[in-house]
């Protein structure tokens, strides 16, 4: 194995700092793919979806703030219930 290697000029020392290179930066990759998850998980989807929701931009002008006074479960039954287009 030794002369395959020193023929290709290459050492198991190479090899192996050239696998812990890339196996550490993999595991920082997945590192900043787990924590970028848990932000997105801890992120609040309602109010996300709010500001650029079109229709409750809409619904928010009513003059009599029956909307806005209306609990999330209410409002999405409004909305899955509009006719669309």
């Amino acid at each position: 194995m030794d002369k395959r290697l020193d023929y290709i000029d290459k050492s198991i020392k190479d090899i192996l700092e050239k696998e812990y290179m890339v196996q550490s930066k993999y595991k920082v990759s997945l590192g900043y793919g787990i924590n970028s998850i848990r932000d997105i998980s801890s992120l609040n989807w309602e109010r996300v979806f709010n500001s650029i929701s079109l229709v409750e931009k809409v619904f928010k002008e009513d003059p009599l703030e029956i909307y806005e006074n209306m609990d999330y479960h209410s409002k999405k039954i409004i909305i899955d219930t509009k006719p669309r287009d």
